[in-house]
């Protein structure tokens, strides 16, 4: 699933990264449309896209370096995030989350990444609204 994802398009310039991103993470396009959000084994966001800000209407760059449970601004996005890496665990998985109070449905898939590149996870999600 993973590899999917990466052949999208890859690019330096567009990601924004924490001081320490997890070894071996592949980068996304600025015209990437999808969001994407990295993050390491403790679910602390280490890398993501502007697509992930535009489609949650959020200034994501503040929530690099902060662990799922701390996200106060995102609060629901974040519970479901955290609920299906901890059920899952190294399964890949899909999810459609209605943001009532942004107005959005989001289809959000995650999967983890190669331990060999250092491991984490990956989260890449569509508004798919209509």
């Amino acid at each position: 699933m993973t590899s999917s994802w990466a052949k999208r398009g890859a690019s330096r310039s567009s990601i924004r990264r924490s001081s320490k991103p997890p070894r071996g993470t592949w980068k996304a396009s600025r015209h990437l449309s999808a969001g994407v959000l990295v993050f390491d084994h403790g679910l602390v966001l280490r890398i993501a896209n502007s697509g992930a800000g535009s489609i949650l209407h959020e200034n994501v760059a503040a929530l690099i370096g902060l662990k799922l449970d701390n996200w106060r601004t995102l609060a629901e996005f974040a519970r479901v995030l955290r609920t299906e890496f901890e059920q899952r665990g190294q399964a890949a998985w899909q999810q459609q989350i209605e943001m009532r109070e942004r107005g959005a449905v989001i289809l959000v898939r995650g999967s983890p990444l190669p331990e060999t590149g250092g491991g984490g996870y990956v989260v890449v999600f569509d508004d798919v609204t209509h």
